[in-house]
């Protein structure tokens, strides 16, 4: 009886220290698959689902998160907030970046941001925007609709909302900017 007991303490111990000591956020997911994918707000989420997802797909996104690293879109996608979740950024250098490749700037793919709150946290961004974007051909160019968003709290000098450099077309249009410096 007293090993079975003493047995039973220490798988219980261990359980503890697995399970309660490192808990695993209930909220971080990413699910679906090609062309519908839905993502918590969190950092880790949103740039699985972007890795994942191909050119033209949509990624839904809800809840809020505060994220510390920029994510990278390299291909035409459409992010969707779900109930205008809000990002806030707590770095210099913005939350979305565009940044394709030859493939994606061939084909003009079209990259939609749509329906978020995006809280620059009082930072000063270095150069840059919530959203950036870089083109860097001078004949090919990229399709962008940025709509129903708000961007704040940017401080100045460098406090863009949104910065582009290169060819891009497209529609940014019913955003709203406070407090921010720049606006695009």
């Amino acid at each position: 009886m007293l090993k079975t007991g003493f047995t039973l303490l220490i798988a219980a111990f261990y359980c503890f220290c697995n399970f309660a000591l490192y808990p695993v956020p209930a909220s971080a997911e990413c699910t679906g698959s090609s062309p519908n994918w839905t993502s918590s707000a969190d950092y880790a989420s949103v740039s699985a689902c972007v890795t994942r997802a191909t050119a033209g797909d949509t990624i839904t996104i809800s809840g809020n998160a505060t994220w510390t690293q920029t994510v990278e879109l390299k291909r035409g996608l459409n992010l969707i907030g779900s109930g205008n979740p809000t990002i806030t950024t707590e770095q210099a250098t913005g939350i979305f970046r565009l940044a394709p490749d030859a493939t994606p700037r061939t084909k003009h793919e079209t990259f939609a941001i749509k329906g978020f709150v995006f809280d620059g946290n009082n930072t000063y961004l270095l150069g840059g925007g919530l959203i950036t974007g870089h083109n860097p051909s001078a004949k090919d160019y990229l399709n962008v609709i940025i709509m129903n968003n708000t961007f704040r709290n940017v401080i100045p000098p460098n406090g863009h909302g949104i910065m582009f450099w290169g060819s891009f077309w497209g529609v940014i249009a019913q955003n709203t900017f406070d407090r921010i410096a720049i606006v695009i």
